[in-house]
């Protein structure tokens, strides 16, 4: 458990470092620019429900059974690797708000994030702790997730901008492909 200030500057550095759901908020700044922003509400919800069911449900039962953890990184691997196989294929209907970087697919990318394995259990504090901690710590995690959420899809307009629009895509594919790599690496070892 760490004490406010600690927590914020450490969950702010997570949830702002590149990952599949920002990855995501970036090709959809680049896509829709403004228009993408309520995807930040989405992608503070996932992460809300994430860390919630992660500290309330699985924590206990993932305790004891290792494996388990396995099969989640897995199924976070196989959910990156049809994204960015979507988003690869999507070409220029990536570009279009229609295309697949939609609210849904950004919801269970973050559902999915390896980054609420670490919000849970390393960054929060026990649920012994109290409740009015407990609060605290989820509305800041809210709060810092609208902020990097903003940021990235800030970039991904402003790469739109500069000309770059057909290249964040497949950048982008190949972002949640080395990710899904990654998870799938961890899972087996």
């Amino acid at each position: 458990m760490l004490d406010a200030v600690p927590f914020a500057a450490t969950a702010l550095v997570l949830l702002a470092a590149p990952g599949p759901t920002n990855a995501l908020l970036a090709t959809a700044g680049a896509s829709a620019g403004r228009r993408a922003l309520p995807l930040v509400a989405t992608v503070a919800a996932g992460y809300i429900l994430a860390v919630g069911a992660l500290l309330l449900l699985a924590g206990p039962a993932l305790a004891n059974r290792p494996m388990m953890i396995g099969a989640l990184k897995l199924t976070a691997a196989a959910w990156l690797f049809w994204t960015a196989l979507s988003l690869w294929r999507g070409g220029a209907k990536c570009f279009d708000i229609n295309g697949p970087v939609r609210a849904k697919t950004v919801f269970v990318t973050t559902l999915l994030n390896p980054k609420s394995l670490v919000i849970a259990f390393g960054l929060m504090p026990p649920i012994a702790a109290g409740s009015a901690t407990m609060i605290g710590h989820l509305a800041a995690i809210v709060a810092l997730a609208i902020a990097s959420g903003s940021i990235w899809i800030a970039g991904g307009a402003g790469l739109a901008r500069a000309g770059a629009t057909p290249y964040v895509a497949k950048a982008t594919a190949v972002t949640l492909g080395m990710f899904g790599v990654f998870l799938m690496g961890s899972a087996m070892s």
